[in-house]
């Protein structure tokens, strides 16, 4: 955690007001969801080539891989609504807010 917020500590420099702040660390977040999402989803797609590609005439590595591959795509739904609860979150309570040069408004 202290060297996450040693990388983000220029950032906070340069932001003037809370409103800077605030949007400094939502668009943060933004980039760590993504990264997140693209990781998960690179996991599945490996246990997928794993499960029917490398380890295709083992039916107890098969048995394993489907329900890995069925847990991560619950997963992947619960994140996707997570995160469009947040951002429907974001959107109604920072509305004002810049993040990317766009603004984040309904």
């Amino acid at each position: 955690m202290r060297y996450l917020l040693l990388f983000l500590l220029p950032t906070f420099a340069y932001a003037a007001t809370f409103k800077d702040i605030v949007g400094e660390i939502l668009e943060f977040n933004q980039l760590l969801v993504v990264v997140i999402f693209t990781l998960a989803f690179i996991v599945t797609i490996w246990k997928i080539v794993d499960t029917w590609i490398i380890h295709s005439g083992d039916p107890e590595s098969i048995k394993k891989g489907k329900k890995t591959i069925i847990i991560a795509i619950i997963v992947l739904v619960i994140m996707s609504g997570l995160w469009g609860i947040l951002e429907l979150l974001t959107s109604s309570f920072f509305s004002a807010v810049s993040v990317n040069n766009s603004s984040i408004s309904i």
